[in-house]
């Protein structure tokens, strides 16, 4: 109740001050407040920045921690069941422990730093009520400022002061910005940097045709720490045919097959090959994707492009007859099945699609001896036109493969070292 009445005596005596004070000496009272206001206003500003400026670098790394974290937890979730019978429970968790400190670490310095920043910034907003009183209070004590003039030079303070305590406030967030920019800009200076590598380095001369044979000449794959090539020079191959080409050892094989899809340019020579809808091809480790087993039978194609009798007669081709009635089940099928079955699960998407070729990296090394026979027994009947090419081991097939072939390691032959490149492209 008394304070409506205190306010109204107030507002009298500052308008009498400024009647009795004169409008020139509140425009210079006016004109001080907004200098300090600006000088104010830079120097926290500065200082919001010094203090601040870590906060970028340690949010990139903390957003970095916390992918490493998500990675670890999701690769123990995926291989759970293998950790659980190898009894590896406790060297898991120590594994998840030191990425989970080094999270709590890098949060723990993040804190740090928004703490200080908050100090700064708290202390500007706390700091500008008492500073312009401070300002002209020794005008005012002196009696060269009457109280109305203090008044209109304090507002004026916070009006200008106001309009640029903007960075101030928002530093935490123009900080978080920031990294979250510097994160997303190295990851496209890393694909730029890897289109560049295709220019800069000898790669192999991939050409499609509309012929049906493959025909691979002088090949030399630059490995990582040596060149992979063939035994034969110039090697041809025609559809039916069985061809091996066996490997000292498994990186060899996948070179080589890269090379062939075309997802590892690096090296010499020429391939010439059918177009890529007409050839499919096999890891070692078979994809399953995610949904119903009637789609990944048909992957990557739609699973309405194939009537359930040619389904349910390619799951009897290669012994998987007891998955048909769960054809439309949803299921995590690449953790539901056995890497024999994933494997099968293969080739009948193979008899489901009819390649013109196959190309295959050590997928029959993964079968048992009566599984692998069912499997070969199909290259004699509904697969005899399929040609097929399998990069794996020598186990000594009697007839089933018609040639023969083999990858050299050859020391002297050009190599790439992709982390190199990405140095001097970078620098």
């Amino acid at each position: 109740m008394l304070l409506h009445p205190i306010l109204q005596l107030l507002a009298l005596e500052v308008v009498e001050d400024l009647v009795r004070g004169g409008l020139a000496d509140v425009q210079d009272g006016f004109a001080l407040q907004v200098w300090c206001a600006l000088l104010y206003s830079g120097v926290a500003s500065f200082l919001s920045w010094r203090v601040g400026r870590p906060l970028i670098a340690l949010n990139a790394e903390r957003y970095a921690r916390e992918a490493d974290l998500r990675f670890a937890l999701v690769r123990v979730n995926e291989d759970i069941e293998g950790i659980t019978v190898s009894g590896g429970e406790a060297g898991e968790k120590q594994l998840l422990d030191r990425v989970f400190e080094s999270v709590s670490e890098v949060t723990r310095r993040t804190v740090s730093a928004v703490t200080r920043l908050t100090w700064v910034t708290s202390g500007y907003g706390w700091f500008t009520l008492v500073a312009p009183i401070l300002v002209a209070s020794p005008s005012y004590l002196t009696g060269e400022m009457t109280f109305g003039q203090l008044m209109v030079a304090v507002g004026a303070f916070n009006q200008v002061q106001t309009c640029l305590r903007w960075f101030v406030d928002n530093f935490s967030i123009l900080a978080d910005w920031r990294a979250t920019r510097r994160r997303v800009a190295s990851f496209q200076r890393a694909l730029v940097t890897m289109d560049g590598l295709g220019r800069s380095v000898d790669h192999i001369n991939l050409e499609e045709t509309q012929g049906h044979a493959i025909r691979i000449d002088n090949l030399s794959i630059a490995a990582t720490d040596s060149s992979i090539k063939l035994s034969e020079a110039h090697v041809e191959l025609v559809p039916g045919e069985r061809t091996l080409i066996v490997g000292e050892h498994g990186a060899a094989g996948t070179f080589l097959l890269n090379a062939i899809i075309g997802i590892w340019p690096w090296g010499r020579g020429r391939i010439t090959r059918p177009p890529r809808q007409a050839m499919m091809f096999l890891p070692a480790r078979a994809y399953v994707p995610p949904g119903t087993l009637r789609g990944a039978l048909a992957y990557p194609r739609a699973a309405a492009d194939y009537p359930d009798a040619a389904v349910a007669r390619a799951l009897a081709d290669v012994g998987l007859e007891h998955l048909q009635p769960l054809l439309d089940t949803t299921d995590r099928w690449d953790r539901r099945l056995s890497e024999s079955e994933k494997q099968s699960l293969a080739f009948a998407r193979v008899c489901l699609q009819r390649p013109q070729w196959l190309v295959v990296n050590g997928a029959f090394d993964a079968f048992d001896p009566v599984s692998r026979a069912r499997i070969e027994a199909l290259f004699a009947g509904p697969l005899s036109e399929v040609g097929l090419v399998d990069i794996g081991q020598d186990c000594g097939q009697d007839g089933f493969f018609k040639r023969k072939l083999r990858l050299i390691t050859d020391p002297n032959g050009p190599t790439f070292r992709p982390v190199e490149h990405c140095v001097s492209a970078s620098a």
